[in-house]
């Protein structure tokens, strides 16, 4: 802007000092060498009065700040609820596979059941892959996680989904009960008691259940041929 002296103190009242501007009115203010921009006001007397004079202002970039501190927390609350989702998914995945291998165990000591029903029987010695006499302390999970489940066992003959591998079972021969008259329940039969370790495994062969049970074989086509407990080892 083009800025004229100022003229009060001139003795030449007829100059008019103004300054031209191009969007107001500007004036420098002793002790600085910044331009404000001031609009002018009316007095008291309604003259015009002293021009207003307002400080710089300036962005202290706060709101940036603020913003920057949200947009953080949204995306740490994002990252949380996907690892969340993705846990839930991998537990829900685990009781799956858990599922299966279950019914496949208990589908194995089924299936050893029926087998122990036939009337022809092969000696429990180990010539048959997974008919074996009583191993000394059968009833560790650590032994039968040691177990060679490779080669000594009887395999599932039904296929079933969702299983890493086929159920497998080993059938050891356990004693022979024999026939009791008893007393007030009556008699009981002769008894082959044998007891069928089965072990199935599903997913990518993290889920592993194994399960035990007796099963008694009455003699002579005599009734109480059954399951006589269960357990769950794995």
């Amino acid at each position: 802007p083009v800025l004229l002296a100022d003229c009060d103190a001139r003795a030449d009242k007829t100059v008019t000092c103004f300054a031209l501007v191009v969007s107001g009115i500007w004036r420098i203010y002793p002790g600085t060498t910044e331009l404000h921009h001031h609009r002018p006001g009316i007095g008291a007397a309604g003259g015009r009065s002293g021009l207003t004079v307002r400080p710089p202002t300036g962005q202290s970039g706060a709101a940036l700040i603020v913003g920057l501190i949200l947009l953080t927390a949204l995306t740490l609350l994002s990252l949380a609820g996907m690892r969340n989702a993705q846990l839930q998914e991998r537990m829900a995945g685990n009781f799956r596979d858990r599922g299966l291998a279950f019914q496949g165990a208990e589908a194995a000591l089924r299936e050893a059941e029926a087998y122990l029903r036939r009337t022809d029987l092969p000696p429990f010695d180990g010539s048959v892959p997974g008919l074996i006499d009583r191993l000394a302390s059968p009833g560790s999970t650590a032994y039968w996680n040691r177990y060679d489940w490779a080669r000594a066992f009887r395999p599932v003959g039904a296929s079933l989904p969702g299983l890493a591998e086929p159920p497998r079972y080993v059938i050891e021969a356990l004693a022979s009960i024999p026939a009791d008259a008893g007393g007030g329940s009556g008699p009981s039969p002769a008894l082959e008691v044998f007891r069928i370790t089965a072990r199935a495994t599903a997913g990518g062969g993290t889920a592993r259940v194994v399960l035990q049970s007796t099963f008694g074989v009455a003699t002579g086509g005599e009734p109480g041929t059954g399951r006589r407990s269960w357990r769950q080892l794995r």
